[in-house]
C-alpha cells in the first residue's frame, strides 16, 4: 500500500512548552524527544517495528477527572521505545488534539498495520501458524486463553478501549485484549476481522 506522509507538532504538557515534530514518511517514523542528553531525534523503519500500542489514559484530579494523555508507543527489533504522547486538560483543545491523534492512528494503520496484516493472512493460507499477542492463528482455529475455538465459531467485539474474543457456543471462553496496555493489539484486531470478513462473512 502506498505510504502517506504525515507531519505534526505536539506538546507533551503544560509545563513542555517544546513543538516535538512527530513524521510518518515512505521509510519510517520520526519522532523529536530529544532533551538535554538526548541530541537527536528517534526514527524507527516500518521494517524494524517489533509491535505497537496505544490508548487513551484518563488524568484525575483530587474529586474527578481533569483531562486526557494520548499515547502512542512503537518499539523497534531492539526494544527501543519511541513514545509519542500529548495532554489535554479540562477540555482545552480536546477535539483538535483528538482528530490529531486519530491523525497518528489512521497514519500508522496505512503505513505498516495494513501490509502487515496482508502479508500475515497470506502466511495463514500457506499453512502457516503465527502469534500475536500470545494468541495463536491458523487456517482452521485460533488458540486463546488455553482455549481452542474453530473460526466458524469465533465471534468478536471491539470497544474503544479494549478488544474481545470469544466462542459463539460458550461466551465464557473469552479472552479481552487492551489496546493501551497489550502490544499489537491492533494487528491482532485488523488481522482476525479482516479475515473472518474474507472467508466467514
Amino acid at each position: 500500500m502506498e505510504k502517506v506522509n504525515y507531519i505534526t507538532y505536539i506538546r507533551k504538557g503544560l509545563s513542555n512548552f517544546k513543538k516535538r515534530k512527530v513524521c510518518f514518511n515512505e521509510q519510517g517514523v520520526e519522532f523529536d524527544d530529544t532533551d538535554f542528553i538526548k541530541k537527536q531525534n528517534s526514527f524507527i523503519r516500518y521494517s524494524d517495528i517489533k509491535d505497537f500500542k496505544f490508548g487513551i489514559e484518563w488524568i484525575k484530579g483530587y474529586y474527578f477527572v481533569i483531562g486526557r494523555k494520548y499515547i502512542l508507543t512503537i518499539r523497534d527489533l531492539n526494544n527501543n521505545k519511541l513514545n509519542i504522547s500529548f495532554k489535554s486538560y479540562y477540555g482545552y483543545k480536546k477535539i483538535e488534539l483528538s482528530e490529531k491523534y486519530s491523525n497518528l492512528l489512521n497514519t500508522i494503520w496505512n503505513n505498516y498495520v495494513d501490509d502487515l496484516v496482508l502479508k500475515l493472512i497470506t502466511d495463514i493460507e500457506n499453512g502457516e501458524e503465527i502469534e500475536i499477542a500470545k494468541t495463536k492463528i491458523d487456517s482452521k482455529r485460533i488458540l486463546y486463553s488455553k482455549k481452542t475455538t474453530e473460526w466458524k465459531k469465533i465471534s468478536t467485539k471491539a470497544y474503544d478501549h479494549y478488544y474481545v474474543i470469544y466462542s459463539k457456543n460458550n461466551e465464557h471462553y473469552n479472552k479481552a485484549y487492551y489496546f493501551k496496555d497489550d502490544w499489537n493489539i491492533g494487528v491482532l484486531y485488523s488481522l482476525i476481522e479482516t479475515y473472518k470478513k474474507k472467508y466467514y462473512s
